[in-house]
C-alpha cells in the first residue's frame, strides 16, 4: 500500500472522507504516529529491517551528544535540543560499532545506564561497552575512530503526499491505518471494541510473521 491508499483507508476506518471534522493535516500526523507505532513494533520482530545508521569520526573522546554532534554525513543530529530540531530523530537505539573501513572491526556491548556505572571496573571486560544516558552515548574509556551508530528512526513518511512508498511490509500496512485511528479515538472521545480487537489480532499476526522471517526455512535453517 502507499500513502494514498492508507490514506483512503484510515479514512473509511473513522468514517471521515472528507475534512468536515478533522482536516488533512491532522490525518497526516495520526498516520505519522500510527507508522511510528507499526516501525517499533516491525523493530522489535526484525530489526535489520529498519534500522538507520551514522558514522562519527571520533579522537580520544567517551561520549558522543546525540542532539549536539553532527555524523560525518553533515545530516541532521540524531536527538533534537532546545536549538536545533532533528529531521532525522532516534526512536531507540538497536547497536554500536567500532568500524575498520567499511567493515565492522566490533561491536560493543550495550550496558543498561547506571548513576554509578563509572564505578565499576569496565575496562577489566573482553568486550567494550557502551551506554545511552538522556541524550549522550557513553563509553567506559576514550575512544579513536571511526564509530557506526544503528537506530530506529522516526518515520520520514509524507502522509500527505500522492502515491508515496511507505516500506516493504504492505500486507500488513493496514495496521498503520488502525493505530492511527486509535489515537484519532482519544481525540474523538470514542472506543470502537471492533476496531481494538482487530488491532490487537492483527498485530499478532504481523509479530508472528516477522518473526517467521519471509524465508519459510530461514528459522528451521538457523535451528539446525
Amino acid at each position: 500500500m502507499n500513502t494514498t491508499e492508507i490514506m483512503r483507508y484510515f479514512e473509511m476506518v473513522i468514517d471521515e472522507s472528507d475534512n468536515t471534522f478533522v482536516n488533512a493535516a491532522d490525518k497526516a500526523l495520526f498516520l505519522t504516529l500510527g507508522h511510528n507505532e507499526f516501525r517499533t513494533i516491525a523493530f522489535e520482530e526484525t530489526p535489520l529491517d529498519m534500522v538507520s545508521s551514522v558514522d562519527y569520526t571520533l579522537a580520544g573522546v567517551r561520549t558522543i551528544d546525540l542532539s549536539t554532534l553532527v555524523p560525518d554525513d553533515a545530516g541532521s543530529v540524531l536527538l533534537s535540543n532546545s536549538i536545533t530540531t532533528s529531521t532525522r530523530t532516534m526512536l531507540k537505539l538497536h547497536s554500536v560499532a567500532m568500524m575498520s573501513g567499511t567493515d565492522v572491526s566490533y561491536y560493543y556491548d550495550l550496558v543498561v545506564d547506571n548513576t554509578n556505572i563509572t564505578d565499576y571496573p569496565y575496562p577489566i571486560l573482553a568486550t567494550p561497552i557502551a551506554w545511552l544516558r538522556a541524550s549522550t552515548l557513553r563509553f567506559a574509556t576514550d575512544q579513536t575512530g571511526t564509530i557506526r551508530v544503528s537506530y530506529l528512526k522516526e518515520s520520514d513518511v509524507n502522509f500527505a503526499g500522492v502515491d508515496l512508498f511507505v516500506d516493504n511490509f504492505p500486507q500488513f500496512h493496514p495496521l498503520i491505518a488502525m493505530f492511527a485511528a486509535k489515537h484519532y479515538s482519544v481525540i474523538d472521545n470514542g472506543v470502537n471494541e471492533q476496531l481494538e480487537a482487530k488491532t490487537a489480532s492483527f498485530t499478532q499476526e504481523m509479530k508472528s510473521f516477522l518473526a517467521s522471517t519471509r524465508v519459510p526455512r530461514g528459522a528451521q535453517w538457523v535451528q539446525e
